[in-house]
C-alpha cells in the first residue's frame, strides 16, 4: 500500500487504521481495528467491509479511490462532532 503524501508505510497504515476505527463506531459492518501500523488481516477485513459498505471493489487494498472515500467519510463523521 502506498499513500503518496506520507513517507513511511507504517504511518500510512496507522492513518488508515485511525479512519477505519473512527468509522467503525458509526457503521456496525466495519470491524474495530487497532492502530498499530501493521496491515494485517484485521485491517484488511475492515477495509473490505468499508469497500462493501460504500460500493467499492472489495479488494482489501487501499488504492487511491478507497483512500479518498475513506478520508471523505472520516471528515464527514468528524465534522458532525463524532469520534
Amino acid at each position: 500500500m502506498k499513500i503518496y503524501r506520507i513517507d513511511r508505510e507504517e504511518e500510512a497504515i496507522a492513518e488508515v487504521q485511525r479512519y477505519l476505527r473512527a468509522l467503525s463506531y458509526h457503521h456496525a459492518s466495519i470491524p474495530h481495528v487497532g492502530v498499530d501500523g501493521i496491515y494485517g488481516e484485521q485491517t484488511r477485513e475492515a477495509v473490505r467491509a468499508f469497500q462493501a459498505l460504500f460500493a467499492l471493489s472489495q479488494t482489501g487494498i487501499v488504492d487511491q479511490e478507497t483512500f479518498s472515500r475513506l478520508y471523505r467519510e472520516f471528515l464527514t463523521v468528524r465534522r458532525r462532532g463524532m469520534r
